[in-house]
C-alpha cells in the first residue's frame, strides 16, 4: 500500500515539472516548480495596485511585496516592482507604469520567448493612455502629417504592419508574430517614448499610464532528434491552439459579436473630443469563423476616414477599410457587383466570402488639402450570423 502511495507521489512530481531542469528561473525554483498549480496563476488586485497570484517564497525572490490578500491555500497576491527595463520570460504577466517618474522619457520592456515553440505574443492593453496624435505641417515633406509626436509605443519585431500606437488605446490588443518563417527571434520588446512632463509645453498632455498584459502562445514545431534547445510541452501547445491568430493578423476577435475600433480612438483629452489614428498604418483585423457561419455583418458606430476628395485608391478613398466581397443592404437584393473599400458610410454592410473573415485597414503616409485639426477614426460593431445570412442573400 505504501509502495503505491510513494509511486503516486513520484508520478505527480514528475508531471508537475519537479525534475524539469529546463524551467529553472531562480536558484530555488525546484522547491516550488509544481506545474498543475503554477498554470493557474492569475492576476489579482490590491486596491489600485496590480499583482500576480504566486508562491510567497517566489514573490520575495522576485523582489515583490507579499500582501495579506490570499489567492488560495498556496499563493498570495504578490505586488511586483514595476520598473522600466523589466524583462520577463513568463508565459503570462503584466508590465505596468506604476508611479512613473515625470522625468521619464523612455521605458522599455523585454519579453524573452520561453522556448522555440512560441510563435505569437499577444499584448492586451488593459490600460494605455498616451498623448494623442497631432496634425502638423512637415517642412521636409511639404505635406500635412498626423502622427504620434509626443508619446508613442513601438513593438519589435514588427511584422505584418504592426502599427505605432499612441493616444488612449485602452482595451485594444495586438498580436506579434514570431518564428513562423525562417527568422530566429528570441525576444519581443516594447518601447514607450514619452514627452518630458516637466516641460512647460507638455502641461496639457495627459498623464501617461499603462497596464499591458502579455501572453506567449505556442505552436507545434518539429524537433530535430539531437536538438538541445528548449521546446514547449504538448499541453501548452494544445491549450494555445484556439487562441492563436490567423497568420498575418495583427488583431483577432474570437467572439461571435463585438466591436473593433481604430487605435487612439478615445475621449482622451481635456476637451472630450475624439482623437484620431496615426497615418502610415496598414494592418489586418481578423475574426474567428466557425464552419457553420456564412457571412459577417458590420454596423458602423463611427466612421470618419480621410475624405475621398484626396483619395488615391480605386474607389477614391484616401484612407479605407478593405472588406472582401463588400455588400450593402440595397446591394443584397440586386445583382450589383461587390465592392471592396469602405471610407464613408453610415449604413450596415456585409462580407460574403468562402474563406476567412477579415478587414484590412490602410491609412496614407501623408496628405494635403485636409484641415490641420482633422481627426480620423472608426468604430464598428460586427455580427457573425448563427444560421446563414439574411433571407435576401442568395
Amino acid at each position: 500500500m505504501y509502495g503505491l502511495l510513494y509511486f503516486g507521489v513520484f508520478v505527480g512530481l514528475v508531471q508537475g515539472g519537479f525534475f524539469d531542469l529546463t524551467d529553472v528561473e531562480d536558484p530555488f525554483a525546484l522547491l516550488w516548480n509544481f506545474q498543475p498549480i503554477r498554470d493557474k496563476l492569475t492576476h489579482c488586485s490590491i486596491g489600485d495596485v496590480s499583482g500576480i497570484c504566486m508562491e510567497k517564497a517566489k514573490c520575495l525572490i522576485a523582489g515583490g511585496t507579499i500582501t495579506k490578500k490570499s489567492c488560495g491555500p498556496f499563493f498570495t497576491c504578490c505586488s511586483l516592482p514595476t520598473k522600466c527595463g523589466a524583462t520577463s520570460d513568463k508565459k503570462q504577466a503584466y508590465f505596468s507604469s506604476g508611479s512613473l517618474n515625470p522625468t521619464t522619457t523612455t521605458c522599455q520592456y523585454t519579453i524573452k520567448l520561453r522556448n522555440k515553440n512560441v510563435c505569437q505574443v499577444r499584448l492586451d492593453f488593459e490600460e494605455l493612455i498616451l498623448a494623442p496624435t497631432i496634425s502638423f505641417h512637415s517642412s521636409t515633406l511639404n505635406k500635412n502629417v498626423l502622427t504620434c509626436v509626443n508619446d508613442s509605443l513601438h513593438i519589435n519585431p514588427k511584422p505584418y504592419g504592426l502599427p505605432v500606437v499612441c493616444g488612449n488605446s485602452t482595451k485594444q490588443h495586438l498580436f506579434v508574430h514570431v518564428n513562423q518563417t525562417s527568422d530566429s527571434i528570441s525576444a519581443v520588446t516594447i518601447e514607450i517614448n514619452l514627452a518630458n512632463r516637466l516641460d512647460p509645453s507638455s502641461d496639457k498632455l495627459p498623464s501617461p499610464k499603462w497596464k499591458i498584459k502579455f501572453t506567449q502562445l505556442e505552436c507545434p514545431l518539429k524537433r530535430h532528434k539531437f536538438d538541445i534547445f528548449k521546446y514547449g510541452d504538448v499541453e501548452n501547445i494544445n491549450n494555445d491552439f484556439y487562441a492563436l491568430a490567423p497568420h498575418g493578423a495583427v488583431q483577432y476577435f474570437t467572439e461571435q459579436t463585438g466591436e473593433f475600433w481604430s487605435f487612439a480612438l478615445s475621449n482622451a483629452d481635456s476637451d472630450n473630443t475624439l482623437t484620431g489614428y496615426p497615418f502610415g498604418a496598414h494592418y489586418t483585423i481578423a475574426f474567428r469563423r466557425p464552419s457553420s457561419k456564412s457571412c459577417i455583418k458590420f454596423i458602423p458606430s463611427e466612421i470618419k476616414l480621410l475624405p475621398s476628395s484626396v483619395g488615391v485608391s480605386p474607389h477614391n478613398c484616401g484612407d479605407y477599410l478593405h472588406v472582401p466581397e463588400y455588400y450593402t443592404d440595397s446591394d443584397l437584393s440586386t445583382t450589383t457587383e461587390p465592392m471592396s473599400e469602405v471610407c464613408e458610410t453610415t449604413s450596415s454592410f456585409y462580407s460574403l466570402v468562402p474563406g476567412p473573415f477579415f478587414v484590412n485597414f490602410k491609412s496614407m503616409e501623408t496628405l494635403t488639402d485636409v484641415p490641420m485639426n482633422g481627426n480620423f477614426y472608426f468604430a464598428i460593431t460586427y455580427q457573425i450570423f448563427n444560421s446563414g445570412c439574411p433571407d435576401n442573400v442568395s
